[in-house]
């Protein structure tokens, strides 16, 4: 089943779907399924990430700013540590 949806877009936004649209010999209806499940897919998986975070935090499993920088450096080549 699906169910109807009203989008408001400016006109630069609608000019990019109907190129993409006409691009890809595609309907705008789809473009739109499309770009809303790709951002709910990117967006659930975000506020998954921050939620495990949080879940983390609250048991103690905290990393020192540092340690990151320390862990930052080694990964950007440097050794030393960062001027303050």
């Amino acid at each position: 089943m699906t169910t109807p949806l009203t989008l408001r877009v400016d006109d630069e936004t609608l000019r990019e779907i109907d190129r993409l649209a006409a691009l890809t010999d595609r309907s705008r209806s789809y473009i739109l399924k499309a770009a809303v499940a790709r951002y709910i897919e990117e967006e659930r998986q975000w506020v998954d990430r921050v939620v495990r975070g949080i879940e983390e935090a609250d048991k103690g499993a905290l990393v020192s700013h540092e340690e990151v920088m320390r862990e930052m450096l080694q990964i950007a080549g440097q050794e030393t540590e960062p001027a303050d």
